[in-house]
């Protein structure tokens, strides 16, 4: 007898690692057929995900099947939560991907049914590999794997906001465990720092693992490097409330030990590797607060403390090579950051920040910006902002821009900032995609193309979109073209640097929707039926049938699209190329 059962699975892959259990920030949850309940008794069951079942499992899942056949791996009832949660946590790129249910026989899983989200996926994926694909494009094959792991720990502790709102709440939403919820949404709790550090090592071609803690109720990276292993946290490195501006690096390539040191109670850890080295443990970034600047094997960085002699705030700019730790003194001045609202008083440390662009250092002191060379010389005025009622407390670099930090220290370091642009950063269109490529359409019917132009963050304003016969087909700013006269058209997407795309489009006969076979406003079951029809020669379709049955464009009307007409009615695709 074959039956299905349900598979209690936590939100994204919070149980096992290596056959092992692992918690998230605080409350774990399980997804069932009655909705989300917190975690409870599951059982936990020992199994190491095979190799060859990953890889059958990530096939079936990326072609988007929706039932999955088990029987040839002989997988018990109690070891397939462990299964999928291995699978899970192996591949923090399935976050759009959940278990609910499959079959059983004899107490063997026959059936594995995943869901997807399916309204969401393609646009999910786009927009996560867009941000994926920005992030690797500043990481070179010049760099060391030293900076190429630092810069994606800078990267993630200075983008991504933990989720403290909805974690105080008890409301964390799905993405919030997501590597999607990081990279994409910007917040996150544990497992989305984990997940999305573990995608972007996974791709740059690190060994490395999530460790996790019950105890704790956290998940945390170790990853190897020059053959040994080390452990990150950056969600431990990101200041909680976040504090714009601000990376710790407390966490970044530590022993053991030193990690304990910090605050992660060892004891019921998931499987890790031993870390004999503890090369990174006393490294010059221990005690920096500021992101660190990697330019060609250098970190640029600002060092904030208190000279007690002075009585005054320090801070010192340093050009350091972070493989070596070789460090050259770049420019050293000291400041006030006056508490404003007492008459007098001031903090005994610094809140200066510094980036590097086009060749020169800008760093802020109270209320200035302030450049300086690449060697410490020719230092230059270049914002007098004097606020006053709050304090520059850092600068940033994203983008689009410099910014630099604004905060009200009136009374504590921890109260709300803002970010000022103060310099733009023109960044070049690379790439322009059209989806279709190929689109058929009738006289006045308007069809939104898809188009994505990378990167995201470009800042070209003068973007043009050309139909190369207006007559027939026209085009707006937004990528919706519409069909003006019977005939066939080129809508091109082209950049101010010549970078461009190309979507051929054919208008049909007014009135006529491609796919609509029967000519009753609508393509469903019923237009396919007739094509599998005419097909197995049962029928013979009209010319005005045969106008508007070609859907996958392929010149040749016959089954294959039948099962396009389907798999629109069933929700799978939403239109024809």
């Amino acid at each position: 007898m074959v039956k299905k059962i349900l598979i209690g699975i936590l939100f994204l892959s919070m149980i096992f690692v290596n056959g092992n259990r692992v918690y998230a920030d605080d409350n774990i949850y399980i997804l069932t057929h009655n909705g989300i309940i917190q975690e409870g008794n599951f059982e936990q069951v020992e199994y190491h995900l095979d190799k060859n079942l990953e890889d059958y499992l990530l096939d079936n899942l990326e072609k988007k099947s929706n039932s999955i056949n088990l029987s040839n791996y002989h997988i018990t009832v109690d070891q397939i939560d462990a299964v999928v949660q291995e699978l899970l946590n192996n591949n923090p790129r399935l976050y759009n991907v959940s278990f609910d249910t499959c079959s059983i026989s004899n107490n063997l899983v026959i059936e594995l049914y995943p869901k997807y989200q399916v309204a969401k996926t393609k646009n999910t994926e786009d927009s996560y590999e867009t941000v994926v694909q920005s992030i690797l494009s500043n990481i070179t094959d010049e760099m060391t794997d030293l900076e190429k792991i630092v810069y994606i720990h800078e990267w993630l502790v200075l983008n991504v906001e933990y989720d403290y709102e909805n974690y105080q709440n008890g409301t964390i939403p799905r993405e919030s465990y997501t590597a999607y919820g990081a990279l994409v949404n910007g917040v996150a709790v544990c497992q989305g720092y984990a997940e999305a550090y573990k995608d972007l090592l996974d791709r740059l071609g690190f060994e490395n693992i999530l460790v996790s803690s019950n105890y704790l109720n956290h998940v945390w990276n170790q990853v190897c490097l020059n053959g040994d292993w080390y452990y990150i946290d950056a969600t431990w490195d990101d200041p909680v409330p976040d504090k714009k501006g601000q990376v710790r690096h407390t966490n970044l390539l530590v022993s053991q030990e030193e990690l304990i040191s910090t605050g992660h109670d060892y004891g019921d850890w998931t499987f890790h590797y031993s870390t004999e080295s503890t090369k990174y443990d006393d490294y010059f970034w221990e005690d920096v607060t500021q992101p660190l600047e990697l330019i060609d094997g250098y970190v640029f960085s600002a060092s904030n403390s208190y000279n007690e002699s002075a009585k005054t705030g320090e801070v010192t700019i340093s050009k350091v090579d972070i493989n070596t730790q070789d460090s050259t003194k770049l420019i050293q001045f000291t400041d006030r950051w006056y508490v404003l609202d007492k008459s007098g008083y001031f903090w005994m440390n610094a809140f200066s920040g510094c980036v590097y662009h086009n060749g020169r250092i800008y760093y802020n002191n109270s209320t200035q910006i302030r450049s300086i060379a690449s060697d410490g010389s020719d230092d230059q005025l270049v914002l007098d902002v004097n606020p006053t009622t709050n304090y520059l407390t850092g600068l940033m670099k994203f983008d689009d821009g410099l910014y630099y930090i604004l905060q009200d220290i009136s009374n504590t370091t921890g109260n709300p900032s803002e970010m000022i642009k103060f310099m733009d950063i023109e960044v070049p269109v690379t790439s322009i995609e059209i989806n279709p490529k190929i689109l058929n359409i009738s006289i006045g019917q308007t069809q939104s193309l898809e188009i994505n132009i990378l990167p995201s963050y470009h800042t070209d304003t003068n973007i043009s979109y050309i139909s190369s016969n207006p007559e027939v087909v026209v085009i707006d700013n937004q990528g919706n073209v519409t069909g003006v006269s019977k005939g066939n058209a080129t809508v091109t997407i082209v950049a101010s640097n010549g970078v461009s795309a190309n979507c051929e489009i054919t208008v049909l006969e007014d009135n006529l929707l491609l796919g609509d076979v029967n000519n009753d406003k609508l393509i469903n079951y019923s237009d396919a039926v007739i094509l599998l029809q005419a097909d197995s020669k049962l029928i013979e379709l009209t010319e005005l049938q045969k106008s508007v049955a070609d859907v996958n464009n392929d010149k040749i009307v016959d089954y294959n699209d039948a099962v396009q007409i389907l798999r629109y009615d069933a929700g799978i695709i939403t239109g024809f190329e």
